[in-house]
């Protein structure tokens, strides 16, 4: 059964070279979008200058990043959510995953 998951199952994004390209060009597209909301006429062909770095950096958005990743590990130990089992893997096993998104939205919203 392994053996006829692991032949049977295609390579997400493209596979390496694809999840590579995702990680580098989506960012850079997003940049370049955000970039061309601010112009005042913008063009796809005509690339926007750069802003100075310093305005990519807030301390407090960090800290706020920071905070939310460091809650949602909080709320992924906790014994809220049911298991659930992941994809077969090649070896023939699943892995086990507790599911309480909602548990967390909830507890986010109040």
């Amino acid at each position: 059964a392994a053996a006829a998951a692991a032949a049977s199952t295609p390579l997400d994004f493209g596979g390496n070279i694809g999840a590579l390209l995702l990680m580098l060009f989506l960012p850079a597209w997003v940049l370049f979008l955000v970039l061309q909301v601010n112009q005042k006429d913008p063009s796809l062909t005509i690339l926007p200058a750069l802003p100075p770095l310093e305005t990519f950096w807030d301390p407090q958005a960090l800290g706020f990043v920071v905070i939310w990743i460091f809650f949602q590990a909080l709320l992924y130990t906790l014994p809220f959510g049911k298991l659930s089992e992941g994809v077969l893997l090649r070896s023939g096993r699943r892995l086990t995953y507790r599911t309480n998104g909602k548990t967390s939205l909830i507890t986010l919203c109040h």
